[in-house]
């Protein structure tokens, strides 16, 4: 009795040490990134001391080999199955239950009636004389109560069988590795499949057939194709993938399919192609397919399975019909659709954006939108803002650039385009060019942020016209008064009651009214050259020569009115170097020494001279006379605003004087502003013209 118990320990404390170097297995076998499934059969052989260790994984209801420490199982053959009931190892599958067979007569006799009902190739379990001759321990792998694999070993020639203690300690080690191997694969699976967010996803896989030839077998459906092609899951596994296609769209994709394979070593995605699914009720249905390449690398052969991901596109035929004719619709009005993609570059050019660019339809397609925008960082602000918006699209008034170079303001819409992760893939949207029309809201002192709508804008045209014809008379007043002196002092000259030296005392004054009237006629002149946006030729330019000849040309109504210019040579010629079109700014001199005269308390001085400040290099004119308000101090610049206290002083203004300086300004990148300053004691006000630091001059 102590002899038996003594013998009872040490199995128990052999079982006990094998498990724990079973689970050291389990963990080295199962923490490590790629599993090795031989290495795996090679050590448990050597830890049962077994001639040959199989493993067998289920695949769709046949084992099929995955490990094997017999090299030679399967040679001849092109893959080792089995199905329920075949051989020993068919038994196990079938019933998931232990087969344990030790090297007996009885065993024997017990293995002849197994293989009675076995078709197919011999296996190990089977020597080449008959039966198997040696001892055969067969466990099944388990997840809950499916049998997904087949774990077995055998002794050959060897009278040492297979214990109890062996079953139940290898039983223990299948069910472990039965749970990790099945939870794997179906995560695996899921995670490829049935987690893709997408309409419809039918899995496939290549089997032999009846005749010996390649037949693709519909392996599962989710419920998006099932509802697609109007079948059930029932009749769709195992039908021929072919059934799934309209007549010969199969063919034309296998081959394709048969390309990428070839190309990427049976890895990665194919696709999208777009073809026609049938339905159960013989109808056909457009979809766009992507393909997926899955390999089950835990059996051998590996089973490739092709995953196909497809979307119904009988809507988006119908959308993509709706979208030509927004298209034409839009092309008629001028308005450009556009799409690119992430990198920016043009994908859908349309006839309108090539009238409004200048570039032909071949020239946009593939080019970068970048060179569509006067500034680098131009677009990817646009971005930003579409992005913030989170959908809809943004509505956006900017400059772009022509072919020729040229720049246009336009009026449009974009937003971000994202697939169905939620990824960008590009930008879409559409505009017109609207650079006329905000040179009409410019002229009529508009806000040319934004685009007026045709009631808006009809009525400032409106507004404008009887604005237009107030200033016409006006000017007519204007014009009247001086041509009518100059007029009446040339009759009296002419009939001789005007003498010669009186004629000549009097030249200046006669001079200085023609001057007036060439003052107007060239304000309307540099008016309609501003409102056309022309193009003018640059060149050096001395505002301190424009200062003193102004001066001159006014010198009678400096005489009159006893005021005196000072013209500061030294600062402006230190201070500025200007490039613009002489005449114009020869225009905006005469325009602010003609309202500061005009303003000016008579026995007053004017200065002219030049400055430095932090924004740029100016050009100031100062004057003692007509305050302005703050309130004003902008609005005089907007045409036909004139003060109360102005129009009190000169009835017949027309407003238009400091408009034009601010317009003819503009087109030369400078700007000017009015101010009111206290020098020497005295209120004054101040023009300063702050030209770009490009003007400053170094001393």
């Amino acid at each position: 009795m102590l002899l038996v118990a003594a013998i009872q320990s040490s199995v128990r404390i052999e079982a006990w040490s094998r498990i724990e170097a079973l689970q050291k297995l389990a963990r080295r076998t199962f923490e490590a990134p790629e599993w090795n499934l031989e290495t795996l059969a090679q050590a448990l052989a050597e830890l049962f001391r077994a001639d040959a260790v199989t493993l067998l994984l289920e695949e769709h209801g046949v084992l099929r080999l995955s490990a094997s420490t017999d090299h030679d199982l399967g040679r001849g053959y092109d893959e080792v199955t089995y199905r329920p009931g075949e051989g020993l190892t068919g038994t196990v599958f079938a019933t998931g239950k232990p087969v344990r067979i030790s090297n007996t007569k009885d065993a024997a006799e017990v293995e002849r009636a197994i293989y009675k009902q076995r078709s197919g190739p011999s296996h190990p379990e089977r020597d080449e004389l008959g039966p198997f001759g040696g001892a055969f321990l067969g466990v099944p792998m388990l997840f809950g109560h499916k049998v997904v694999g087949v774990l077995r070993m055998s002794r050959r020639g060897s009278s040492t069988r297979f214990t109890s203690e062996d079953e139940r300690v290898l039983q223990f080690f299948a069910d472990f590795l039965g749970a990790a191997l099945a939870h794997s694969w179906t995560l695996l699976f899921n995670r490829s499949v049935f987690e893709s967010v997408t309409d419809a996803i039918i899995v496939s896989s290549r089997e032999v057939g009846g005749q010996g030839d390649a037949v693709p077998r519909v392996i599962i459906a989710n419920p998006g194709a099932l509802a697609l092609l109007g079948r059930t899951q029932t009749e769709m596994e195992g039908i021929d993938a072919r059934e799934v296609y309209a007549p010969g769209e199969y063919e034309i994709i296998r081959q394709s399919l048969l390309r990428t394979l070839l190309s990427t070593k049976r890895q990665g995605e194919h696709g999208p192609i777009e073809s026609r699914w049938k339905r159960a009720d013989g109808t056909f249905v457009p979809v766009i397919i992507s393909f997926r390449f899955l390999a089950n690398q835990l059996v051998v052969p590996n089973t490739l399975y092709t995953i196909a991901l497809a979307r119904d596109t009988s809507e988006s035929e119908q959308l993509a019909g709706q979208h030509k004719r927004l298209l034409e619709l839009l092309d008629a009005i001028e308005v450009a659709y556009f799409q690119d993609d992430q990198n920016g570059i043009t994908r859908e050019p349309t006839d309108a954006e090539s009238r409004i660019t200048g570039y032909t339809k071949e020239e946009l397609e593939g080019l970068n939108r970048q060179k569509l925008y006067p500034e680098p960082t131009q677009r990817n602000r646009l971005l930003e803002r579409a992005r913030k918006n989170q959908g809809p699209l943004v509505q956006v008034v900017q400059q772009m650039v022509r072919k020729d170079g040229t720049r246009m303001w336009v009026e449009g819409d974009l937003r971000i385009l994202r697939d169905f992760e939620g990824r960008e893939i590009g930008v879409e949207g559409f505009y017109r060019n609207v650079t006329n029309r905000l040179r009409l809201q410019s002229f009529l002192n508009e806000d040319t942020e934004r685009v007026l709508g045709d009631d808006e804008l009809f009525d400032r045209l409106k507004r404008n016209a009887e604005l237009h014809l107030d200033y016409m008379s006006s000017l007519s007043h204007q014009l009247q008064t001086p041509l009518g002196a100059l007029i009446e002092t040339l009759r009296n000259f002419e009939t001789g009651i005007l003498s010669q030296q009186r004629l000549m005392d009097r030249l200046p004054y006669v001079i200085g009214q023609a001057l007036v009237c060439s003052q107007l006629v060239r304000n309307l002149s540099y008016m309609d050259k501003i409102l056309q946006d022309e193009q003018f030729h640059r060149e050096r330019v001395s505002l301190t020569k424009l200062a003193i000849e102004t001066k001159l040309d006014f010198l009678h109504l400096l005489h009159e009115k006893r005021i005196d210019i000072q013209v500061d040579n030294e600062s402006l010629d230190r201070m500025l170097r200007v490039q613009g079109h002489r005449e114009m700014l020869r225009q905006v001199v005469v325009n602010l020494v003609d309202n500061a005269i005009k303003y000016s308390i008579p026995g007053s001085t004017i200065y002219i001279r030049g400055r430095n400040w932090p924004e740029g290099p100016a050009f100031e004119i100062s004057n003692q006379g007509l305050p302005i308000s703050d309130k004003d101090r902008e609005k005089i610049f907007e045409r036909g605003f004139r003060t109360r206290q102005a129009y009190g002083l000169v009835p017949h203004g027309t407003g238009l004087g400091l408009w034009l300086v601010r317009k003819i300004l503009e087109a030369h990148d400078a700007s000017i502003r009015c101010q009111q300053v206290i020098e020497g004691g005295q209120k004054r006000v101040v023009f300063r013209i702050v030209f770009p630091t490009t003007a400053r001059r170094t001393s």
